[in-house]
This record gives C-alpha cells, sequence and structure tokens, in this order.
C-alpha cells in the first residue's frame, strides 16, 4: 500500500510540476499583455511544449494577423518539403540558328532563367555581376562564335503572373527590398544609387549616378536633407517597367556621398544589356538588340551551350531566414508553384503550401498568404498555426537540423545578432524576426536553461500606438522568460 503512495505522490508531484510550468508562461504572456507598450495593441500569441505538443501559453492564438517576415517561415519550410535541402536553381545560355564558315551565329543567344534569385549576386558560391557576365561570354567565345547576327535574348518564361504581388505599394516598389521577381533575376534585381549630400538641413539633395547604371532609367530627386546622423529615409516609388522613378524622403545632412539601393524596373532586359555590353567588350559584335522573351514557348528550337547551377537550396534558406530576404523567399513560393501544380505563379505556390500542409495534418484556415515575403499588407496568419508549422518542421529528422541553422540565434547571428546578448537567451533562442510599419513578430524555438525544455513559439503584434522599440522591447523580454 506505501508503495503505491509513493507512486502516487511522484505522479501528482510530476503532474503539478507540469501544470506549473504551463501556468507560468500563461502568466508571462499574461503579464506582457498588460504591459504600457502593448495597450490597445492586437496581439495574437502561442507557446507550444514540442515534447507534448500541447499549447502552454495563448493570448488570441487563433486570431489572425498580419505577420510581416515570420511568414517567410512558411516559404522557406515548404520550400525545403517540395524541392528537398539539395536543389539548386538553374539558369541556361542558349542559342537558336546555325554557326557559319565565319563563326558568325546566325541566330539569337537566350539567358534563359528558372527563377534562381541568387544568379550574379556575389554571395558564397555566386559570381558578381561583371564576373558572371564574363563567364558567359567566355561559354560563348568557346562555343566558337566570334559575332552575333541577331539578338541576345533573356527568356523570361518560366514563371507566371507579375513581377509584384498584391499588396505591396508604390513606396516600396522602388527600393531594393521590394524587388520585382522574375524568371531571370540577375544581381538581386538591386542598383545603387548615389547622392550628394548637402551640408544645410532641409536643403535639396542631387542625384549623382547609380552603379551599374540600368539603361533607360530616369529618377528625379525630392530629396531633401534630414539632421546628421539621422539615417537613410529616402523612398524610391515606383513599380516594375516603371522607368522614371522618384525618390521623396531624407538622408542626413553632410558633404559627402550618400548610397541608398533601388530595384530594377525590368531584371531580365537588364540581364540582356549587361551581355549585350560585356560581348562587345569581349570583341564579339552582335548586330541585333537586347531583348526579353516572356512567351510560354520557344518559337525556334533551341541548342544548350552552357548551365550554371544555384547553390543547394538549404544555403539558399539559410540566407532567406537569417537575412530576410524578400527575393529569394518570393522565388521560393513560385518555385513550389510550379514543381507542383506545373504554373510558377503566386497563386499556385499558395494552393501548394495549403495542400503540402494539409498533408502534414496541418490546417492552415488562417493562413492568408498574398505573397511569400510577409511584405503585402494582404498577408495575415495566427499564431497558433505558425508555432504548430515550426514544431512540425523540428520534428521532421530529415529537415530538422537545417531549417534550425537557418534562423537568427538571440545575441550571435543574424537579425537576432544583436538582441539579448547578456541574457539566458543567448544561444537558446533561434527567432525568425518580422517588422514592418505597426507589425512586429517573432516565431521560432526556446530552449529553457533550467530544464532543457524546448517550445515551439510565435508571437505578433500589430496595431501598436507606443513607439515600436519599446514593443520589441516588450517582446524580447518575454521570449528571454521563454528560456529560463
Amino acid at each position: 500500500m506505501s508503495g503505491i503512495r509513493v507512486f502516487l505522490f511522484f505522479v501528482l508531484c510530476g503532474a503539478a510540476l507540469a501544470l506549473s510550468g504551463q501556468t507560468d508562461y500563461q502568466a508571462a504572456a499574461n503579464r506582457f499583455a498588460g504591459k504600457p507598450a502593448l495597450r490597445g495593441a492586437k496581439i495574437s500569441l502561442s507557446v507550444i511544449d514540442m515534447s507534448t505538443h500541447r499549447e502552454v501559453a495563448a493570448l488570441n492564438s487563433r486570431e489572425a494577423l498580419e505577420p510581416a517576415s515570420s511568414l517567410k517561415l512558411v516559404s522557406t519550410a515548404t520550400a525545403l518539403i517540395v524541392l528537398g535541402k539539395d536543389f539548386r536553381f538553374k539558369t541556361e545560355l542558349q542559342m537558336d540558328g546555325y554557326l557559319d564558315a565565319e563563326g558568325i551565329l546566325q541566330g539569337n543567344i537566350y539567358l534563359k532563367g528558372y527563377g534562381d534569385p541568387s544568379l550574379g549576386s556575389g554571395r558564397e558560391g555566386c559570381m558578381d555581376l561583371d564576373s558572371l557576365m564574363d563567364w558567359l561570354c567566355d561559354r560563348i567565345s568557346e562555343a566558337g562564335i566570334r559575332g552575333i547576327a541577331g539578338d541576345v535574348v533573356a527568356d523570361d518564361s518560366w514563371f507566371a503572373g507579375p513581377p509584384v504581388p498584391e499588396g505591396w505599394t508604390e513606396k516600396d516598389g522602388g527600393n531594393y527590398y521590394a524587388a520585382g521577381l522574375w524568371s531571370l533575376n540577375v544581381a538581386e534585381n538591386m542598383y545603387r544609387l548615389q547622392f550628394r549630400q548637402n551640408p544645410k538641413i532641409g536643403g535639396p539633395v542631387s542625384v549623382l549616378g547609380m552603379k551599374p547604371r540600368v539603361e533607360g532609367l530616369k529618377i528625379y530627386s525630392r530629396l531633401t536633407s534630414g539632421t546628421p546622423g539621422s539615417g537613410d529615409n529616402a523612398y524610391i516609388y515606383g513599380f516594375p517597367y516603371d522607368f522614371e522613378r522618384e525618390v521623396r524622403g531624407t538622408i542626413p545632412a553632410g558633404s559627402g556621398v550618400f548610397t541608398i539601393k533601388g530595384s530594377l524596373p525590368d531584371a531580365p532586359l537588364f540581364a540582356a544589356q549587361q551581355l549585350r555590353a560585356h560581348l562587345a567588350k569581349a570583341g564579339i559584335a552582335v548586330d541585333g538588340e537586347a531583348k526579353v522573351w516572356r512567351k510560354p514557348k520557344p518559337e525556334k528550337p533551341r541548342a544548350l551551350i552552357a548551365v550554371l547551377h544555384s547553390p543547394p537550396l538549404s544555403m539558399l534558406v539559410e540566407w532567406t531566414n537569417r537575412e530576410s530576404l524578400n527575393l529569394y523567399a518570393e522565388a521560393f513560393l513560385r518555385a513550389v508553384g510550379k514543381k507542383r501544380e506545373q504554373e510558377g505563379s503566386v497563386a499556385a505556390g499558395v494552393k501548394t503550401v495549403r495542400e503540402v500542409w494539409a498533408e502534414r495534418g496541418l490546417d492552415l484556415a488562417c493562413l492568408k498568404m498574398a505573397d511569400g515575403s510577409g511584405l503585402s499588407a494582404n498577408d495575415a496568419v495566427c499564431a497558433y498555426t505558425l508555432a504548430v508549422l515550426v514544431r512540425k518542421m523540428y520534428a521532421d529528422e530529415l529537415l530538422q537540423k537545417t531549417f534550425l541553422n537557418s534562423l537568427p540565434v538571440a545575441g550571435e547571428r543574424g537579425s537576432m545578432k544583436h538582441f539579448l546578448k547578456d541574457s539566458p537567451a543567448r544561444g537558446r533562442l533561434y527567432a525568425k524576426t518580422g517588422s514592418k510599419q505597426g507589425v512586429r513578430s517573432f516565431t521560432g524555438y526556446a530552449q529553457s536553461r533550467s530544464t532543457g525544455k524546448w517550445l515551439a513559439f510565435s508571437v505578433i503584434v500589430n496595431d501598436y500606438e507606443s513607439g515600436a522599440s519599446a514593443v520589441r522591447r516588450e517582446m524580447l523580454a518575454f521570449l528571454e522568460r521563454l528560456c529560463l
């Protein structure tokens, strides 16, 4: 009898401890919601015990809010599942026509894109723009081509739909972080715009130039000088195919050169123009023009000259989640749609996302997905769905390490590098950050220092009235509590 009592004592103690832990997390969530910085804000919060799959803290956890870049976890996770961590995007160099006795190609050169967002980026394992163009010229020369009677054509036919998803604004559209996504992308579809600073606060700021030069692009500056040290508050207004753009806002007063980054109006056309120019420098004359092919099927048979592959998807996902690269997330969404639905569109990508997670037992009823990156104002998802999604990724033995390795870590790497450096959360809090005007979010994993327990979480805050830094500070304080 005494043995049964001892057994029951330990069972009840264990249950009490589990309940205490659960209650403690909920109490911390309640205190978080009561902070002055969160007054009037919308909150969706979910914390899930990874070992029991139970939700141990919740605040409106089934309410869909705008997630900002936490949505990238949906895109990157789905891409790893559908495409595989070893998948590589490809880009093909092609030709049609024939090579005459003098080495003149009686036809066209084609650069066909298959959605690679890293082409010409200069990142690890990728050539930069000039090196890429030189490499292409070398392959053309090795094919025996001494001149080209036709055109240099960028083939943009692989993906479908507009380069920019619904819900992106003109204020964002001309800036590098809102670059359009085409079948053929180059140098992350970005250029740098230089300005001569004005030492007088409120004075006009003039454009010095752009690197690299984008043919036909006209920039009109309405910039003025802000206070010294005020940072980059300049926005380039424009959408894809707009070759006249206006810059508004401020840059710091000063006497030097200030640089911001803009989005290419037409990345495939820019790639064709760059290749044509580099061919001329290499002594391979092109009689025709730089053009873009956007139709689904080629008119003439083409021969393959060379193929170029991206780094593996695992590396691209790492860059995307750690640095919050919108362009890459958009490429992943369209790529999974192309793989499963044979259409590289946002709609096909979203359909694939829903099907893939339904197969894994996750209902995405609360998800409204207008893009792959979280930049669209039309995106919404609840914290519970994101927390369950990351829990399921952790449970995937094939993808767990890759997905976990892609996340920023408190005090150590990515967008969390400068947060919670001197706290128990350092090295134990893995979180994708999300931020845009009126939106802050964190989604990922926390490991308790005292128990070793792993928790999956998502915290989304919208429409706060206080400053963004105060909201973030309270969110980080709550997440630090999960790591004690």
